[in-house]
C-alpha cells in the first residue's frame, strides 16, 4: 500500500511540475507581430488624416485622392490670404478654410509607414505620475491623432522623448497609463513645421529623355544645346556650332532633373520685386516626346536666394545661389574642343 501511495504522490508531483513548466512557457511566449502593434487593424492604406500637435502649434495632413496636403488651421494662418492653387484665391484662411499645400511624397510615405507599423517593444511604466519623466504627458509630448479616409478617428497617441539609443521613443496611447518603448525613431518622421512637410519640387524628369537646352541670359543672349545622335553627345548649335563639354552639360541636366527649392514665396510680390520682369536666367528643357519645360530665375534677395518659377505651377520658390550657378553657364564654360576629322591616307601628297 505504501508503494502505491508513493507512486501516486510521484505522479501528482510530475503532473504539477508539468503544469508549472507549461504555464511558464505560455507566459513567456513571444507575442505575435500583430499583438505587438499599437494599432493591429491599421494599415498604410486606411490612414487618411494625421493631426500633429505640440504645445500651441498644430498641423493637419490629409489624403486627397492620390496626393496628401498639409494645412495649419490656426490663428496665425488666418492673418494672411490663400495664395496657392490648392487654396481659395484671396479667401481668408480660417480654421475651416486654411491654405492647403501639397505634401512632399517621401515625407508622408515615411510618416504613414511609421504610424502603421508602430510596435510595443517593452512596457516601461504603468505609473501615471511618471508620464512627465518620459515626456508622454499632454504638456511635453507630441500629440498624434489618426483618422481613416472617412474622417473617423482610428488612433491617438503621444510620442515622448528619445530612448537610450536615440532611435527609439517612449509612447503612450491616449486614455492609457501604459508607457512603452518603441524603436524606429518615429518622432523624426512627425513634426509640426509646416514648411518641412511641403513639396519643394520645382522640376523632375528622367535625365535620359532630355534632348535640348536653351539658356537665356539677362542681356538677352542665348545658348542652345542639342543632344547628338552620334559623336560628341552634346553640341552647341547657337550662337556657334561647336561640340559642348559633356561633363558641364551633364551637370546642368543633373541639377535640373531634380530641381528643388530651399523655401517658398507665399506672399504675392510684383515681378519687379522678384526680378521676373528681367530675369537673371531663363532655361528651356526639351524632351524626346516633343514637350518642354521653362524655368525662370529672377533676382537675388537679401539672403542670396533667387526667386524661381516654372510653367505649370503657380507657386513661387526660393533657391540657393550655388544651385543657380551650377546651371547658369557661359559660352566659354560650355565650349568643348572642336572635332578633328582624321585625314585619309590617299589624300596626302
Amino acid at each position: 500500500m505504501k508503494g502505491n501511495k508513493l507512486i501516486i504522490l510521484v505522479a501528482i508531483l510530475v503532473v504539477a511540475v508539468g503544469v508549472i513548466i507549461l504555464n511558464e512557457k505560455l507566459g513567456n511566449k513571444k507575442p505575435t507581430e500583430k499583438e505587438q502593434k499599437f494599432f493591429p487593424e491599421m494599415t498604410e492604406q486606411t490612414i487618411g488624416k494625421i493631426i500633429i500637435s505640440e504645445g500651441e502649434t498644430s498641423i493637419q495632413l490629409k489624403r486627397k485622392g492620390d496626393v496628401w496636403v498639409v494645412s495649419k488651421p490656426s490663428a496665425d494662418a488666418a492673418e494672411k490670404p490663400a495664395s496657392t492653387p490648392l487654396g481659395a484665391e484671396n479667401a481668408p484662411a480660417t480654421a475651416e478654410t486654411a491654405v492647403e499645400y501639397t505634401v512632399d511624397s517621401a515625407s508622408i510615405t515615411a510618416a504613414v509607414e511609421k504610424i502603421a507599423s508602430l510596435k510595443k517593444d517593452a512596457l516601461i511604466s504603468e505609473n501615471p505620475e511618471k508620464q512627465s519623466i518620459f515626456e508622454v504627458d499632454s504638456v511635453k509630448g507630441l500629440n498624434i491623432t489618426v483618422a481613416d479616409n472617412s474622417g473617423k478617428k482610428i488612433g491617438s497617441f503621444i510620442i515622448g522623448k528619445s530612448g537610450p539609443d536615440y532611435n527609439s521613443n517612449y509612447i503612450r496611447l491616449k486614455g492609457s497609463n501604459d508607457v512603452y518603448m518603441s524603436s524606429g525613431g518615429v518622432r523624426y518622421s512627425l513634426f509640426t513645421d509646416l514648411n518641412r512637410w511641403r513639396d519643394k519640387t520645382i522640376l523632375r524628369f528622367d535625365k535620359t529623355t532630355a534632348k535640348g537646352i536653351t539658356l537665356t541670359s539677362k542681356d538677352g543672349s542665348m545658348i542652345t544645346l542639342a543632344h547628338a545622335d552620334s559623336g560628341n553627345p552634346w553640341q552647341i548649335i547657337e550662337p556657334i556650332q561647336n561640340p559642348a563639354k559633356t561633363e558641364t552639360v551633364n551637370g546642368i541636366i543633373e541639377k535640373l532633373a531634380s530641381l528643388s527649392a530651399t523655401d517658398f514665396q507665399d506672399e504675392a510680390l510684383a515681378d519687379t520685386a522678384t526680378g521676373f520682369d528681367s530675369p537673371e536666367l531663363g532655361v528651356t528643357v526639351s524632351f524626346n516626346n516633343g514637350s518642354s519645360r521653362n524655368i525662370i530665375f529672377g533676382k537675388k534677395n537679401s539672403d542670396n536666394k533667387y526667386w524661381v518659377k516654372t510653367d505649370g505651377k503657380d507657386q513661387v520658390f526660393l533657391i540657393g545661389e550655388y544651385t543657380v550657378n551650377q546651371v547658369n553657364k557661359t559660352l566659354d564654360d560650355l565650349k568643348g574642343e572642336p572635332e578633328v576629322k582624321p585625314v585619309k591616307a590617299d589624300s596626302v601628297k
